[in-house]
């Protein structure tokens, strides 16, 4: 109970309308979803802690101490309980992070969002008749040949199919890296 992923929070918050004023919501993890989950929650009046466990966001971060948020990072999580005074997370050093001693941090929260790498959206291309391999690298399940962020192909139907960015398993981040010139063929 709990604990969920930022586009259940945008549902229940966003659509749903749930009450969080003056509730602990901890969000931990990374990427833009991450700080998505925050700011949602914080302008829906919730008490906003983050567990961030990549490096970089400078700008966001020292937005979000601005706000009061509290703030860790070089932590990721490693467990979860709840009991009648709510959910306790238990977290250690990100591996191979030798500015944080080896042991474990347990924070307190209402409610928890875990802001994870989301997976390629493969259920569409799989319906059209896709083949599909696991490409761990590329976040799950994706048409074989896919290259990171893009994937062409026509399918036996005779439909042409091209799948582009997140959903081929690009990251947000070179998403928006700057482009680099492209030559028309």
């Amino acid at each position: 109970p709990g604990l969920l992923g930022p586009r259940a929070l945008y549902r229940l918050l966003c659509r749903d309308g749930m009450d969080v004023r003056n509730r602990r919501i901890l969000v931990t993890g990374g990427g833009f979803d991450f700080w998505l989950a925050a700011a949602i929650a914080h302008c829906c009046g919730a008490q906003v802690s983050l567990v961030l466990s990549e490096g970089g966001w400078q700008s966001e971060v020292s937005t979000a101490i601005d706000l009061g948020w509290q703030f860790n990072s070089g932590l990721e999580l490693v467990s979860s309980r709840y009991n009648k005074r709510g959910l306790r997370l238990a977290f250690a050093p990100v591996r191979g992070d030798q500015d944080h001693p080896a042991s474990y941090v347990e924070l307190g929260c209402d409610l928890a969002v875990v802001a994870r790498r989301g997976k390629p959206v493969y259920d569409l291309l799989y319906q059209l008749g896709a083949d599909l391999v696991h490409q761990p690298e590329l976040g799950g399940y994706l048409p074989a040949g896919t290259r990171r962020g893009h994937f062409a192909t026509e399918l036996d139907s005779g439909l042409e199919l091209e799948v582009l960015g997140e959903a081929a398993g690009a990251l947000p981040a070179e998403l928006l890296a700057s482009p680099t010139e492209v030559t028309p063929a």
